[in-house]
This record gives structure tokens, sequence and C-alpha cells, in this order.
């Protein structure tokens, strides 16, 4: 993976592209933008479940072009798990569904300065209007 090219924790809520969702672009790469479902974010105690996605620039070996995952973050202990992940033919998790794995899987720490401690800041410890915490 590419060095960051942005890390924007932007809450400008409009620009969903999908009729579901209100994708919100949190990290750039060389290779691969992430994007959050900012309507998405469930709200249960110190839990953070939420839907993430990856648009790839380029289409992987396995032919996909994005996934997407409902992700799980505990806030307290700074670790996550998938919940859930999908695999698409076409960008922003749409096209054919090639692969689905239902999890949960394992916890995994959170480590300093990633991608996932992006997301974990934008859910956990950024103040979301009232709206999006469901």
């Amino acid at each position: 993976m590419g060095p960051i090219k942005s890390l924007a924790l932007v809450l400008v809520l409009g620009g969903a592209t999908g009729a579901w969702a209100e994708w919100v672009r949190v990290v750039e790469t060389d290779h691969v933008d992430f994007y959050i479902d900012t309507a998405s974010i469930n709200k249960e105690g110190h839990l953070r479940r939420v839907w993430e996605m990856q648009n790839l620039k380029q289409r992987d070996k396995d032919g996909e072009l994005s996934r997407h995952a409902m992700t799980e973050y505990d806030c307290k202990l700074r670790r996550t798990r998938i919940l859930s992940l999908f695999t698409h033919v076409d960008p922003m998790a749409n096209g054919k569904i090639l692969l689905h794995v239902n999890g949960p899987l394992p916890w995994k720490d959170i480590a300093s300065n990633t991608i996932d401690e992006a997301y974990l800041r934008l859910v956990c410890f950024t103040r979301l209007p009232e709206r999006l915490m469901l």
C-alpha cells in the first residue's frame, strides 16, 4: 500500500454515492480509497458498528474493484473486527458479489498511524451530528 495522500476526517456529509449510503472518503492511498457510511454508525456502549468500503483503483487478481464490510470497533480497547465482508466486481460496492464472508472474524489491535486508526478516530472520538448516531 502506498503512502497516505490525505487523511480527510471531513464531516461534510453530502455527496452520497449510493441510494442508501452516505459514503465519506476517510483516506486515499496510491491503490485504494477508503470510505465510511456515516449514516450507518451504530453506538452501543464503547462499541461502534459501521459500514466501510474500499474502492480499488485497479482490479485485483480475483477480479474485484471494491469491498465493503460491516466493521466493529471497541473504542475503549482500541481494537477492530469484521462482522461481514463482501467483494464486488464494480466500484463503490456495486455489481456482482464475488465473495461474502460472514463473521465475526477475530479482534485485532489497532496500531497508531494506520487506516484502522483513522476509522477508529472517526467513529469513536469525532462528534458527529446526532442524526448519524443510530
